[in-house]
């Protein structure tokens, strides 16, 4: 999940290449120095703890998506009952 929470906030992939991109290289290496690697689930917490990324960034988004979809749904169904 805590992947997830780093793809829905960044729009990148859980890659450590992105974690570099967005971290820093010296961040990154950090948690190398400490054993903490990108398989790891402890990496991914740092990296989302480090750039301020919430426990529940997927779920919100995945919900703020369904949010568009339905009032997308609801509109062109507005639009069709409106052209009749």
């Amino acid at each position: 999940m805590h992947k997830r929470n780093f793809e829905a906030s960044t729009n990148l992939l859980a890659l450590k290449k992105s974690a570099i991109q967005v971290c820093g290289q010296e961040f990154i290496d950090s948690l190398t120095k400490k054993g903490i690697y990108a398989k790891d689930i402890g990496f991914w917490l740092e990296v989302n703890k480090q750039l301020n990324i919430s426990d529940d960034a997927y779920e919100v988004r995945k919900a703020e998506e369904e949010a568009k979809r339905e009032q997308e749904m609801l509109e062109k169904r507005l639009k069709v009952s409106t052209n009749r």
